[in-house]
């Protein structure tokens, strides 16, 4: 379909060529573009590449006539859908007048033709023809929108569907770190002055600085939408981490009564990797 701020396309075929201006000089008005053909052959090929909003076609014509090229267009996927008005210069029976219609017209224009009654009609024609492409254009405008619309409602659904994901996950890991806090909390009022009370302290500081990383992770919520993960790598030494996170879990493991036994290497290991991301991973592990 031609697109609406295209000019309206008409054909006139006409074995003569002063009919062919005759007819364009009575029918021109903006935004016509009018092609001409002065056979059924060559009205054929045009039909092939342009797309019409009227013909019209002189009946009587060496070769192919109009009623024959109309039966052709109509039997053609292509060009069925084109109006047809034939322009005879002999009286039309009711038996001509039948193969005429029959062939696919709309109408019959009689020579010498009467210029007001030939724009009537074709302007009927070409107003139906712009008016349809403009439906066409704003329903395919239409339907861009509602796939844009779409789209953008999936990638919500999607960032929700995330951030729900990231949430409860986190939501869940800070249970462990709270929890050694508040053991920690408990430890301390009994052996407060000790020695143990500054192990303790160390351990409840560490937990507090994983509790503080777990809560910006909640807080960052654009990247919480878009379900990715901030690293922040250093040089880790891995059995440090190992014993906070089994430190973390630990107030876990003792109310559901179980026992925990670790068997690592003395050898130090270590990595370049984010400390707060590894005791996550050895928490859901130990969970």
């Amino acid at each position: 379909m031609t697109p609406p701020d295209h000019p309206i396309r008409f054909l006139l075929v006409d074995d003569l060529e002063e009919n062919l201006l005759a007819l364009a000089s009575l029918l021109k008005r903006d935004g016509l573009d009018f092609h001409t053909a002065k056979s059924g052959e060559e009205a054929l090929e045009l039909m092939l590449v342009h797309d019409y909003a009227l013909a019209l076609l002189d009946v009587q014509m060496p070769g192919m006539d109009g009623f024959e090229l109309a039966e052709i267009m109509r039997a053609n996927d292509r060009s069925r859908h084109i109006p047809i008005i034939f322009v005879t210069a002999s009286t039309a029976g009711v038996s001509r007048r039948f193969r005429g219609y029959e062939a696919g017209a709309v109408d019959f224009i009689q020579k010498p033709i009467e210029a007001d009654v030939l724009r009537s009609k074709a302007n009927v024609f070409f107003d139906l023809y712009d008016q349809r492409r403009q439906i066409v254009a704003q329903r395919d405008e239409l339907a861009a929108q509602r796939d844009e619309l779409s789209a953008l409602t999936e990638a919500l659904q999607s960032a929700h569907r995330q951030k729900n994901r990231f949430l409860a996950v986190l939501g869940h890991e800070l249970r462990n770190p709270i929890a050694a806090l508040a053991a920690g909390v408990q430890l301390l009022e009994k052996r407060e002055g000790t020695d143990a009370a500054h192990k303790i302290r160390t351990g409840m500081d560490r937990s507090l600085k994983h509790v503080t990383r777990l809560i910006e992770d909640l807080l960052d919520i654009a990247r919480i939408e878009q379900g990715k993960i901030s690293l922040k790598q250093e040089r880790i030494h891995l059995q440090e981490v190992l014993a906070f996170a089994v430190e973390t879990a630990q107030p876990a493991v003792e109310a559901g009564r179980h026992s925990l036994r670790l068997s690592i290497t003395s050898e130090p290991i270590w990595l370049k990797a984010d400390p707060a991301r590894v005791a996550q991973i050895i928490g859901n592990l130990l969970g």
